[in-house]
């Protein structure tokens, strides 16, 4: 009996990567030319949440129709890639997100990258990032006393954490704080400052919900989707019990978010 034999093309992997960063960076340059008050939304869960977009009113009828059908296929693309990235997993929605906030930040400077890099490879709080020095970025873990609890705390760093630090200490000197205030002498920025660099990240790509604690949730979320390990997740939190943790990482949310997307009556 003849079996039937799919000709399924390769798929070129770079170059579907490099065409669909080339759309979105397309739907960040029309989104500039939104009224903010007209701007899409992300969910907590990294969908997009379009707003109502309105067509402006010009003085004369010709430019008034040009306008009016540049902004229809305008909006017709921006529904379009708002469509295609919810349909994406929430796990590759959130690391289009990820993304579009590292390339933001590495674009302001390196010291606002590198904090949130940082956060969201170590699942430390923002008091004790903000203590580190140069030093403490040239050993492959770190090695502290929480700010909060006053324990001693020493974890690993990830490989690909210690590749960014490396780039990032070269040419200071030991002594200097990792994240330094522009203002002062060897000082570090504040939290309200950390916050707002994070809070124009967001809103830079669209997010609502975020705060200081967001990189340490980040990490422990991804942590635990990898490896599935609460209790080791709880340790490296210092919580009290597994059920904070995933309720501090937003897991319970995620449960109750899918089953209400199955229940029906």
């Amino acid at each position: 009996m003849n079996q039937l034999t799919l000709n399924i093309p390769q798929i070129d992997e770079e170059a579907t990567k490099s065409k669909a960063e080339k759309l979105l960076d397309q739907y960040r340059l029309y989104l500039l030319q939104v009224p903010d008050d007209f701007l899409p939304k992300v969910t907590p869960t990294y969908s997009i949440v379009p707003s109502s977009i309105t067509n402006e009113f010009h003085s004369t009828e010709e430019a008034a129709l040009k306008r009016l059908d540049w902004e229809i296929q305008r909006d017709k693309f921006l529904k379009r890639i708002q469509r295609a990235v919810n349909r994406l997993s929430q796990r590759d929605r959130q690391i289009i997100v990820m993304l579009y906030i590292k390339r933001f930040l590495k674009e302001q400077n390196m010291r606002n990258y590198m904090l949130f890099v940082t956060g969201i490879n170590s699942g430390l709080r923002i008091s004790d990032i903000l203590q580190l020095r140069v030093r403490d970025a040239k050993r492959p873990y770190f090695n502290l006393i929480e700010k909060k609890t006053k324990k001693k705390k020493r974890i690993d760093m990830t490989p690909a954490l210690q590749r960014e630090f490396k780039a990032y200490v070269e040419g200071k000197e030991d002594h200097e704080f990792l994240f330094k205030s522009c203002e002062g002498i060897n000082k570090p920025i504040s939290r309200s400052m950390a916050y707002k660099i994070l809070r124009a990240a967001a809103e830079y790509v669209g997010l609502d919900d975020i705060g200081t604690h967001t990189l340490r949730k980040t990490f422990g979320y991804h942590f635990y989707k990898q490896t599935k390990d609460v209790a080791m997740l709880q340790e490296i939190f210092n919580h009290s019990d597994q059920r904070t943790t995933l309720r501090y990482i937003g897991i319970n949310q995620d449960a109750m978010n899918n089953a209400m997307k199955k229940f029906k009556i």
